[in-house]
């Protein structure tokens, strides 16, 4: 038996995976990489994707952080005795059967396996940012200049490899419960 009761911690991480990561973030990598392999590419946006877009990542790893901290004491089994009926237990039974609840749930899942390939992918997506962003930052890159889109092209392999990271990291988020599972 599995609750169809949707937590907050879900709808944070549908708001970050699927909203924020999937359907922006990456979509927006994705042209400015497409921007970036053409000839004629306009400096302006290139420049507009990494002073606007580009440094969205550093606003939101509070988000994954909390999502990947909250985990496990949102998504168990034992949150349900904070909603009707199970609220009416007694202090002493909400104690000790939520500690056995969250015990099993913790032996029939690999919850922290998920939590930790999780930050393992976080990491990775944090690592190659701030490897492009020191890049960024020993160039000082003009976007007036003429060597601008030259000197971009030359990073391609490291924009690709972040790519790659979010895609992992969005990957690893999906994959945790789409529901507090009680089975």
């Amino acid at each position: 038996m599995s609750s169809t009761l949707i937590s907050s911690w879900q709808n944070r991480r549908s708001a970050f995976n699927h909203d924020w990561l999937k359907n922006k973030y990456l979509n927006r990598l994705n042209a400015f990489l497409e921007r970036l392999n053409m000839p004629d590419s306009d400096p302006l946006r290139l420049s507009r994707f990494l002073t606007d877009d580009f440094s969205e990542w550093k606003k939101q790893q509070g988000k994954v952080k909390d999502l990947l901290e909250t985990f496990e004491v949102e998504m168990s089994p034992k949150s349900l005795f904070k909603k009707e009926p199970l609220n009416r237990c007694d202090d002493e039974t909400i104690t000790w059967l939520g500690q056995l609840i969250h015990a099993l749930w913790l032996a029939r899942y690999p919850i922290k396996e998920w939590v930790h390939t999780a930050w393992n992918a976080f990491c990775d997506v944090n690592d190659q940012y701030n490897n492009i962003a020191e890049v960024l930052k020993s160039k000082k890159l003009n976007w007036e200049s003429k060597d601008y889109r030259t000197a971009l092209k030359l990073m391609i392999p490291y924009f690709l490899q972040f790519k790659k990271a979010c895609e992992e990291l969005s990957r690893v988020m999906a994959m945790f419960p789409h529901r507090i599972l009680v089975a």
